[in-house]
Order: C-alpha cells, then sequence, then structure tokens
C-alpha cells in the first residue's frame, strides 16, 4: 500500500519528526518548515536519531564489525513528501558510537523502497 492508498501523517513539530523512527511503513507529509536546533542537546550529545536504523541481531546478518557484533537494518519504507518544506539545523553526530550506525546517519539513515521527495 503507498501514500495515495492510505491517510498520510503530517508532520508539524519536530518531536513529530523524530516519531518518524517509530514507524518505518507509514507515508509521512511535512506541513511547514522546521527548526531543528534543539535536537542538538537530544540522546546524550548524539542529536536526532535517524529514521531507518541498524539493530543488533544473531539472525538474518548483514553487517559484522570489528568488535564482533552482528547486525541487520530497519530501513524506512514508507514516503515522505516535503511540500517543498525546509528542514534546517538538524544535528547528528553518532560517529562515538562506531559501527555500524557511524555509516547511517542523515534524516533517513536506511531506506528499502521508500518515496523521499520535495525536502530542502
Amino acid at each position: 500500500m503507498r501514500e495515495k492508498d492510505r491517510m498520510a501523517i503530517h508532520i508539524t513539530t519536530l518531536e513529530q519528526l523524530q516519531a518518524m523512527k517509530d514507524d518505518l511503513t507509514a507515508d509521512y507529509i511535512l506541513d511547514n518548515d522546521i527548526d531543528a536546533s534543539a535536537t542538538s542537546g537530544w540522546n546524550d550529545g548524539k542529536g536526532f536519531e535517524p529514521v531507518g536504523r541498524w539493530i543488533e541481531t544473531e539472525d538474518d546478518i548483514i553487517l559484522y564489525c570489528p568488535d564482533h557484533t552482528y547486525w541487520t537494518y530497519q530501513p524506512f519504507t514508507g514516503s515522505f513528501d516535503g511540500q517543498g518544506y525546509t528542514i534546517s539545523n538538524l544535528f547528528m553526530d553518532w560517529s562515538a558510537v562506531g559501527c555500524p550506525n557511524e555509516h547511517s546517519v542523515g534524516l533517513f539513515g536506511n531506506t528499502d523502497g521508500a518515496t523521499i521527495k520535495n525536502v530542502k
């Protein structure tokens, strides 16, 4: 089911933007510009948690890290329409976390078949 077949979730706040990480299959529409400056103080200084992430596993292994851990990913598979609006000052510093999260830093950390359009 894609965006034309179901109701999209409308995003108007920074907190709603971050909550997208909890439903990776939904369709989202950004309804206004968002200043994400507050993210610099989130998650013990790591900032915004990317939508779509790596999870530690012993099954379905995709990545093996130097610390002898095994990982698979939970990608964002929904849709996001920014409608031309801007998300500014989004802060992320997941490099200290190490493998694999240092490789998946961005508004969307992992995607698979997702539609992302019209966002600045």
